[in-house]
């Protein structure tokens, strides 16, 4: 999960929906082209967080590979 990286910040207990926000050590149109390279679309959302949405055409893998490659860029 998100919150097993420890580089990213996220308050779990205020997920209520499909949207994600959480904190990575840098944000901005770097952090976003970066992960947009890869496959992740995410939006900036403040100087250290990014914004993840998930919608109907993403299942349980969809979610797993965007998990790996958060990890694979902040671990």
């Amino acid at each position: 999960a998100i919150a097993q990286i420890p580089a990213l910040t996220i308050d779990l207990e205020t997920v209520e929906t499909n949207i994600v926000i959480f904190d990575v050590p840098e944000a901005g149109v770097e952090a976003v082209r970066h992960l947009a390279e890869k496959g992740l679309g995410v939006v900036p959302f403040g100087p250290h967080t990014l914004r993840a949405t998930t919608h109907l055409d993403v299942d349980s893998s969809g979610i797993d590979q965007a998990i790996t490659l958060l990890r694979a860029t902040y671990c």
